[in-house]
């Protein structure tokens, strides 16, 4: 048996508050377990204590004694987060069915929008070569040394794709001069 799933019954057998049944898988546990009979006598110990103590009625505790308290032993509590804020939204929901709602309805907007946010494309690529490209695609570059340094101290397979782009380019057709538009020039000046 697991030993800490044994707490709570060691201290309902202790309060006289623990089924025949379970009474009798304990005690069998109990016999060959040490540190769980240490601990029921522990608990003995502080039952007969308190039942030794005596119970006065004019004394009265503060509310921050009781806030402090409940605090106290929620954080002792060993069950997950999700269960003790369901049982408090569940308090909360019979005590004040308005401010639950809004509570709810709070929580799943906020989850919603944890869960239903734009997706961000990925990034494939970041190498320069293809910052260069997405930074000087659009852009015409012009024929010049310069530009073609700096286009080649990025890549030199950017300068090669550069240059054949510049080759491959038709470039508008000079002027054929004839005879006949020759005179007409001669004549307009």
């Amino acid at each position: 048996m697991n030993c800490s799933n044994q707490r709570k019954r060691i201290i309902a057998l202790a309060a006289n508050a623990l089924d025949p049944d379970k009474k009798r898988s304990l005690q069998v546990h109990l016999r060959t377990c040490a540190k769980c009979r240490e601990y029921l006598e522990e608990i003995s110990t502080i039952t007969e204590n308190l039942r030794a103590v005596e119970i006065r009625s004019d004394l009265q505790a503060s509310e921050s004694f009781h806030h402090k308290l409940a605090a106290r032993l929620r954080t002792q509590n060993s069950e997950p987060f999700w269960i003790s804020a369901l049982s408090d939204f569940r308090a909360l929901l019979m005590s004040n069915p308005r401010t639950a709602l809004a509570t709810g309805m709070l929580l799943v907007g906020a989850l919603g929008l944890l869960l239903f946010r734009p997706a961000v494309p990925p990034i494939n690529d970041v190498s320069p070569i293809a910052a260069y490209q997405a930074r000087y695609a659009p852009l015409e570059v012009a024929p010049s040394i310069s530009n073609y340094q700096v286009v080649a101290n990025h890549s030199f397979e950017l300068l090669d794709e550069l240059l054949t782009i510049q080759g491959t380019k038709t470039s508008p057709s000079p002027p054929i001069y004839t005879a006949s538009t020759l005179s007409l020039a001669k004549d307009l000046e």
